[in-house]
């Protein structure tokens, strides 16, 4: 048996819009978050609201993409019907007496020479272990993390941007 594993990487997706385009959106959609009764019996204005914060969360998760494939041989015994009248069958120069059962068959012993192959992929929460559906996100814009300390410090200029 040969297993062969392909090299683990970390992936950063970046980001859709900038800060300054999602804090223009939140402000457009501050009142629509109160819903249609705040909106009607509160008479709620958009300068009543201010947002007080913002924050990038980042949610990790395992993209795993697995295949396999498997060869291998297995004995197999077909039986194979022929005519009512048939009492035995010569194949590749070995006789084969015909059963009187209710198929009126010979019974044939074949080597099967069998491929199969399987691929799955599966997108699981790094936090909980549970299959989720982000597969959205895996055409991103994305660049490599060439280890966890650099991660690590993206995260951080990251975070200090967004709360200025």
């Amino acid at each position: 048996m040969e297993i062969n594993l392909g090299d683990e990487r970390i992936m950063v997706l970046h980001a859709r819009y900038s800060a300054d385009q999602i804090r223009e959106k939140a402000n457009a959609k501050r009142i629509e978050a109160f819903g249609m009764i705040a909106k009607l019996i509160q008479r709620v204005q958009p300068e009543d609201i201010k947002i007080a914060a913002f924050q990038k969360r980042f949610e990790p998760f395992w993209f795993v993409v697995a295949s396999s494939r498997y060869v291998y041989d297995r004995c197999h015994k077909y039986h194979v019907e022929v005519a009512p009248k048939v009492h035995a069958v010569t194949v590749h120069g070995n006789k084969y007496l015909v059963m009187g059962d209710l198929n009126n068959s010979f019974e044939l012993e074949a080597v099967d020479h069998c491929t199969e192959e399987f691929k799955r992929e599966l997108i699981i929460d790094a936090f909980h272990g549970n299959e989720v559906d982000l597969k959205k996100y895996l055409n991103y814009p994305k660049s490599e993390v060439p280890d966890i300390a650099a991660l690590k410090t993206k995260i951080k200029k990251r975070s200090l941007n967004s709360t200025r």
